[in-house]
């Protein structure tokens, strides 16, 4: 297995042996994101921030559960995961395997288009919310693999590009080739370590 980081990250992930029979989707959601902080917390000065794992929350932006955040190296916690917006840097929502939803709109499920467009709406209220804070980051180890017995299936990647345009979004892994031979499509370093160094120095 190759040595850069995104397959560095995908061999911690694995070595959990986290399959989904054997745990939900929250387990695995948090292994995930206990691993992504660990690489993020090499691009932050550790002498101005800190990193903290989710889940946490905001104060005034209490009806949203974050899976990460970098705060002032000074701040203090209102109560247990739980912190005041003057005090946020950055905000971070990982995906193991990406967003779903249906392609067209159907009676108890959301389109992609409308989870996507609830991602956003997040972020939105967290930048008018903050005033400190600096980016916000959309992190996923795959995207869903599209339905190709569809004759236009989703392009889930393709999607959540579209709409998530003023957040930093790293897709690391193809869905495709996820199982057997991983192929990256957005470089770790390229995307958030750059932004991170340029953000945070």
């Amino acid at each position: 297995m190759s040595s850069s980081e995104e397959f560095q990250i995908l061999s911690e992930f694995r070595k959990f042996h986290v399959v989904p029979h054997r745990s939900n989707n929250r387990f695995r959601g948090h292994v995930f994101a206990s691993i992504a902080m660990e690489h993020i917390k090499k691009h932050v000065p550790l002498e101005k921030y800190a990193t903290v794992l989710g889940p946490v929350w905001i104060k005034s932006l209490e009806r949203v559960e974050w899976d990460g955040i970098i705060i002032k190296k000074d701040s203090k916690e209102v109560f247990p995961h739980y912190y005041n917006s003057s005090d946020i840097i950055a905000i971070f929502e990982f995906k193991v395997g990406g967003i779903y939803g249906v392609k067209k709109p159907q009676k108890g499920k959301k389109t992609v288009r409308q989870v996507i467009e609830e991602i956003k709406a997040n972020f939105d209220d967290a930048r008018n919310s903050c005033k400190n804070l600096l980016g916000c980051f959309y992190i996923s180890l795959h995207e869903r693999k599209p339905d190709e017995s569809k004759r236009k299936p989703i392009n889930y990647y393709a999607e959540t590009k579209a709409i998530l345009t003023d957040t930093t979004t790293c897709i690391l892994f193809n869905s495709k080739s996820f199982e057997k031979e991983p192929k990256v499509i957005d470089c770790w370093n390229d995307i958030i370590g750059r932004k991170l160094d340029a953000l945070l120095r």
